[in-house]
């Protein structure tokens, strides 16, 4: 995920779907783990233990996700 700033012009934001986007989804919560660390509320293996949870279930919703895009697809051809 390409990192930038955010900037509030004042405009309504539009929603932000963890379907949509996902690695947003994923860095949002690899920082909120960085800082309980950075403020000694988690220990490093407790970090460590979290962060690699948080990936196993992201690559897990990853997967479930593809595996429904090709069941769509399978049942779309079958339609034709």
């Amino acid at each position: 995920m390409r990192h930038g700033a955010f900037v509030y012009s004042g405009d309504p934001v539009p929603p932000i779907t963890e379907q949509e986007h996902p690695d947003f989804y994923l860095e949002v919560k690899k920082a909120i783990l960085a800082a309980l660390r950075a403020g000694k509320l988690l220990t490093e293996p407790e970090y460590l233990r979290c962060a690699e949870a948080l990936e196993k279930s992201e690559k897990l919703k990853m997967l479930k996700i593809l595996e429904n895009f090709a069941k769509n697809e399978n049942s779309k051809k079958q339609e034709i």
